[in-house]
Protein backbone atom coordinates (compact mmCIF):
# COMPACT_ATOMS: atom_id res chain seq x y z
CA UNK A 1 0.00 0.00 0.00
CA UNK A 2 1.91 3.54 -1.09
CA UNK A 3 1.78 6.34 1.60
CA UNK A 4 -0.57 8.23 -0.50
CA UNK A 5 -3.46 5.61 -0.50
CA UNK A 6 -2.89 5.73 3.58
CA UNK A 7 -2.82 9.38 3.84
CA UNK A 8 -6.03 9.65 1.81
CA UNK A 9 -7.63 6.81 3.80
CA UNK A 10 -7.56 8.96 6.83
CA UNK A 11 -5.45 6.37 8.64
CA UNK A 12 -2.22 7.65 10.33
CA UNK A 13 0.93 6.26 11.38
CA UNK A 14 0.26 5.57 15.48
CA UNK A 15 1.33 8.03 17.36
CA UNK A 16 1.96 11.03 14.53
CA UNK A 17 -0.26 14.00 14.89
CA UNK A 18 1.09 15.53 11.72
CA UNK A 19 -0.31 14.97 8.13
CA UNK A 20 2.92 13.56 6.42
CA UNK A 21 2.98 10.69 3.56
CA UNK A 22 4.00 8.16 4.92
CA UNK A 23 5.22 4.93 4.28
CA UNK A 24 3.60 1.55 5.83
CA UNK A 25 6.85 1.20 7.93
CA UNK A 26 6.39 4.75 9.14
CA UNK A 27 9.29 6.50 7.46
CA UNK A 28 8.36 9.70 5.51
CA UNK A 29 7.33 9.40 1.59
CA UNK A 30 10.17 11.64 -0.52
CA UNK A 31 8.78 9.65 -3.81
CA UNK A 32 5.31 10.77 -2.98
CA UNK A 33 6.26 14.77 -2.37
CA UNK A 34 8.41 14.31 -5.48
CA UNK A 35 5.65 13.80 -7.44
CA UNK A 36 3.04 16.02 -6.06
CA UNK A 37 5.77 18.63 -6.94
CA UNK A 38 6.15 17.48 -10.41
CA UNK A 39 2.52 17.67 -11.08
CA UNK A 40 2.20 21.45 -9.48
CA UNK A 41 5.23 22.15 -12.07
CA UNK A 42 3.63 21.03 -14.58
CA UNK A 43 0.39 22.88 -13.82
CA UNK A 44 2.15 25.42 -13.39
CA UNK A 45 3.97 25.63 -16.66
CA UNK A 46 0.58 24.85 -18.50
CA UNK A 47 -0.89 27.95 -17.08
CA UNK A 48 1.98 29.94 -17.91
CA UNK A 49 2.42 28.71 -21.63
CA UNK A 50 -1.53 29.06 -22.15
CA UNK A 51 -1.09 32.48 -20.98
CA UNK A 52 1.47 33.61 -22.80
CA UNK A 53 -0.14 32.10 -26.36
CA UNK A 54 -3.69 33.30 -25.99
CA UNK A 55 -2.39 36.77 -26.58
CA UNK A 56 -0.40 36.00 -29.60
CA UNK A 57 -3.37 33.86 -30.78
CA UNK A 58 -5.90 36.56 -30.72
CA UNK A 59 -3.58 38.95 -32.36
CA UNK A 60 -2.53 36.20 -35.05
CA UNK A 61 -6.69 36.53 -35.60
CA UNK A 62 -6.88 39.87 -35.63
CA UNK A 63 -4.12 39.96 -38.47
CA UNK A 64 -5.88 37.27 -40.30
CA UNK A 65 -9.54 38.77 -40.00
CA UNK A 66 -8.01 41.98 -41.37
CA UNK A 67 -6.45 40.55 -43.89
CA UNK A 68 -9.25 38.74 -44.99
CA UNK A 69 -11.49 42.18 -44.99
CA UNK A 70 -8.97 43.77 -47.30
CA UNK A 71 -8.87 40.90 -50.02
CA UNK A 72 -12.57 40.66 -49.68
CA UNK A 73 -12.67 44.67 -50.53
CA UNK A 74 -10.61 44.56 -53.47
CA UNK A 75 -12.03 41.60 -54.67
CA UNK A 76 -8.63 39.45 -54.40
CA UNK A 77 -9.30 35.72 -54.00
CA UNK A 78 -8.57 34.46 -51.04
CA UNK A 79 -5.40 31.54 -50.34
Amino acid sequence: MSAQEIWSGGSRWPGSGDAVLRHPNGSIDIRAYAAIAHRQRAAALTSLLSSAVRPIRDVWAAITVRRVHRRAATGKPCG
